[in-house]
This record gives structure tokens, sequence and C-alpha cells, in this order.
């Protein structure tokens, strides 16, 4: 056989939840920034359709991690003002609803104060 496997043949073979799956997998594994939005989309989509399969702590602690380590890379790569205040706004979308847990809070907190030093700063920070 030559190659892999068109998309279209590789549905027909595995069950489409479970070449997601390991298609996010493969993000994960590798950290690959550029499709954690992706990742996030494919954890919200998910978790309402299993809702049992997460907490709701949980699910939202997942989403501010992957939302934060997103604005981290986009702080230090010098990204547009504008994205990165999308994706701050993304994540104070998620702490509205889920404010009443204190470690939630707290790795939010420490997200925006993280997000409003100087870029020096931060930079002395990862170090």
């Amino acid at each position: 056989m030559d190659g892999p496997l068109p998309l279209s043949s590789l549905r027909l073979l595995v069950p489409p939840l479970r070449l997601m799956s390991a298609v996010m997998w493969q993000v994960v594994e590798r950290r690959s920034l550029e499709h954690y939005g992706k990742l996030e989309d494919f954890v919200c989509l998910v978790t309402e359709a299993v809702p049992e399969l997460l907490t709701d702590r949980q699910r939202a602690l997942l989403l501010l991690g992957l939302r934060a380590k997103m604005s981290q890379e986009w702080i230090v790569e010098d990204v547009a003002p504008e994205l990165i205040q999308t994706q701050l706004d993304r994540i104070q979308s998620i702490c509205l609803t889920k404010s009443s847990d204190k470690a939630f809070e707290d790795a939010k907190a420490r997200l925006m104060a993280y997000t409003r030093r100087s870029p020096g700063d931060r930079w002395a920070v990862r170090k």
C-alpha cells in the first residue's frame, strides 16, 4: 500500500469518536499549542455529550489550563494584544460560571496577575 489511508477510508475502519480521541491525544503528547483550541472544543463536545465523564470542577480547571497555556505562549511570543484579550475574555467566561471553587479562583487570579506584568517581568519569571 502506498502512503497512509485517506481520512474517508479511516472513518470506515475506526469509529469517529475513537479517531478524534487518538488525534487529540497526539495533540496533548506533542504539546501542539496551535491545536489546543481544537482540544478545548473536543473536551467541551465530549463532556456535553457525556456529562458524568468529568465533574464541573475538573472540566472548568482543564479548560482554564488549556486557555492559560495558550495565553502564556502568546504573551511570550508577543502575539497581537487583541488575540490575547480575546483569550482572557474566554477565560473570564469560564470563571463566571465556576466562581464558587477556591482552587479555580486561585488559578484564575494567578493567571490574571501573570498577564498584567510587564513583558520583562514575565520573562524573568519563566527563567
